[in-house]
């Protein structure tokens, strides 16, 4: 039975919930912000020292992904860019939600050294 009272979208309390499932609920449930100064503390916490690095082509890669609502491009986007820049990290993937952009404009919002790609919600 789903809790209406809840603010979750999902019922992490129903019998027989699939693995998977409680995984990605686990997940959500422990998601959290950072400021850009946390954040590259808990960079640097992941990398090893630059003496330790094995410098090899068997180095393994690691895949890193930053995710954000931004709530509009047109007045948040700048600031977006500001802030990946406090960071010293350059991730595999960025994720942004809420652009509020059709896919004509989307060459006026691009992040240098990554491609674009933007998906309309808005039906033609």
């Amino acid at each position: 039975m789903i809790n209406h009272d809840s603010d979750k979208f999902y019922d992490d309390e129903s019998a027989g919930v699939d693995e998977t499932l409680q995984q990605i609920s686990n997940v959500l449930n422990n998601c959290q912000s950072y400021t850009s100064q946390e954040l590259n503390r808990a960079i640097e916490q992941l990398q090893p020292p630059c003496h330790q690095q094995i410098q090899s082509s068997t180095t393994k890669t690691q895949l890193s992904s930053y995710f954000i609502n931004i709530d509009g491009n047109t007045t948040n986007f700048d600031t977006l860019l500001a802030e990946l820049k406090r960071i010293n990290h350059k991730f595999s993937v960025i994720g942004i939600a809420e652009t509020n952009t059709d896919e004509p404009l989307q060459d006026l919002y691009q992040i240098p050294g990554y491609n674009g790609f933007y998906q309309s919600t808005f039906e033609d």
